[in-house]
């Protein structure tokens, strides 16, 4: 029994299970329908961006996946894997679409995240509504988000479908 692999495969499994699931939720559930209750759900959103610390767990969750999904790869093949396997070709290809996944969720959504936060915070410390200018940058934000969660679902649907195929290749 490989009790580290064990260990890194259930790592691996939780914290993808929390950065999809919640990457998920938020694109095809919270989002569209904050959107379609409008201004009403500002409050909401708000809230959600600022204080639940939702931003930060996806941040952890997309860490710890890549990590031990790395760290697992380099101790199966001791470096890059044999692609003229059906196993290593797979593991490739679902690590690749799980590493990009971890550059956009760093490097588009994060970085959005904290634009918008910030865009929030001050349009709470002015002393009157929201002007023109704030609220079609937060427009063009949520847009952002909202295409960069669908990118990222599918980055995560092709790394799932990678790593599912390598159970079924002998290695």
């Amino acid at each position: 029994m490989n009790v580290p692999m064990i260990v890194l495969r259930l790592i691996h499994i939780f914290s993808a299970l929390v950065w999809f699931g919640g990457n998920f939720t938020v694109t095809t559930f919270v989002s569209p329908t904050a959107k379609a209750v409008g201004p009403d759900s500002a409050k909401f959103m708000q809230r959600f961006a600022t204080a639940s610390r939702f931003s930060t767990s996806m941040a952890i969750a997309a860490l710890l996946t890549t990590l031990s999904g790395l760290i697992m790869y380099s101790l199966l093949f001791k470096g890059i894997a044999p692609l003229n396997t059906g196993a290593g070709a797979a593991l490739t290809f679902g690590g690749l679409f799980g590493v990009a996944a971890f550059g956009h969720g760093f490097g588009v959504q994060k970085r959005t995240s904290d634009r918008m936060v910030a865009l929030i915070k001050a349009m709470s410390a002015a002393a009157g509504p929201p002007s023109p200018e704030q609220m079609q940058e937060m427009q063009r934000l949520q847009e952002k988000m909202a295409a960069g969660g669908a990118a990222l679902n599918i980055l995560f649907a092709l790394a799932l479908i990678g790593m599912t195929l390598s159970e079924y290749f002998a290695f």
